[in-house]
């Protein structure tokens, strides 16, 4: 009699497993999947997204396809509150997610109509490893010539890293940017670099070895800091965002304004997706990036890979958004926004 309950019962477990595995397959089931890039094409979150879409759609269960849509518009934000309010909450609709999205949401609360804690956080590629690149003409050969003359940064809008890294270091660094905004994204700055009409932007070191190559070999450009909180094993000398502040407090203020460099190029989905969706997207992420021939592509593109899970990346949103009033309210008096 304990043999034949024995016998049932693990019969009834396999059964209940091929049926859960059977319900996961059905999730994705001859579904297209669609991958929405907050930013113009040519980017580094372009690049990521292509490469991640290309690869990831082989592990996500029964997914006919994964394409990839730009949307590029106010700084990113267009793409997140469409992901946010206007995408269906069923893991069909994935997002790459601007790495600035959890300091909009503690400086801008009013414009940023969304709670990144709600966001299913599916997993990043690799965290950020900022610069401040600058044309050579301007003849900037260390971070301490960036406090005695007009240095034309370009940015994408208020609220991005391409804006707010600039104005946060006039204010605790003595540092002498103009922003100039208007810019649709980190392709067209480089453009105007180009043409001589801005002189510089905050980029991704990933972008720069393998978008701009020619320019560092060239020495088009100069690198006078990078941002972070840790320094780039490819750039031991120049120094960190942190070490321009004269003060503890703009350290502390540049702290956590690059706090969100871990968030890095992290996908999520719409709020609301079901967990046993969200568990699917999760694995199928976590298995594209341990898949050789996604490594053989994002090297051959070269394109960093140290990932992070979903999970962590969420604790990470709940970390940077417990973020101390008095810190914020500095920030905020810094950026020139309502208290």
């Amino acid at each position: 009699m304990r043999l034949l309950q024995f016998f049932l019962s693990t019969m009834l477990g396999i059964l209940i497993a091929q049926g859960a595995m059977a319900q996961t397959q059905n999730l994705f089931h001859n579904k297209n999947l669609k991958m929405i890039v907050p930013y113009a094409p040519g980017g580094s979150y372009d690049l990521y997204a292509r490469v991640v879409a290309e690869h990831m759609r082989v592990h996500v269960p029964g997914a006919a396809s994964l394409i990839v849509q730009n949307m590029p518009g106010a700084g990113g934000m267009v793409a997140v509150q469409n992901i946010y309010s206007r995408e269906p909450q069923d893991g069909t609709s994935l997002a790459i997610m601007p790495r600035e999205i959890v300091t909009n949401q503690l400086l801008r609360p009013e414009a940023a109509k969304y709670d990144s804690r709600k966001f299913g956080w599916v997993g990043s590629v690799c965290a950020y490893s900022g610069v401040l690149y600058l044309a050579s003409r301007v003849n900037v050969r260390s971070a301490g010539d960036l406090r005695s003359r007009e240095i034309i940064i370009g940015s994408w809008g208020q609220g991005t890293d391409s804006f707010n890294t600039p104005t946060v270091l006039n204010a605790v660094a003595g540092t002498k940017f103009r922003v100039v905004v208007g810019y649709s994204g980190g392709p067209e700055i480089d453009l105007a670099v180009e043409r001589g009409e801005a002189d510089g932007r905050v980029a991704s070191w990933t972008f720069l070895k393998t978008q701009k190559p020619s320019w560092l070999q060239s020495d088009f450009i100069s690198v006078p800091f990078q941002t972070g909180l840790m320094r780039h094993p490819e750039l031991p000398n120049v120094p960190l965002i942190t070490e321009l502040a004269q003060d503890h407090d703009g350290k502390q203020i540049l702290q956590i304004m690059n706090a969100d460099s871990g968030i890095g190029w992290s996908f999520a989905t719409a709020p609301g997706v079901p967990p046993d969706v969200l568990s699917v997207l999760r694995k199928a992420f976590d298995a594209t990036m341990a898949d050789r021939n996604f490594r053989a592509d994002a090297e051959k593109r070269g394109l960093e890979v140290l990932p992070s899970t979903g999970l962590e990346i969420a604790q990470l949103v709940d970390a940077t958004l417990g973020t101390s009033e008095a810190v914020v309210q500095k920030l905020r008096s810094i950026l020139d926004l309502p208290k």
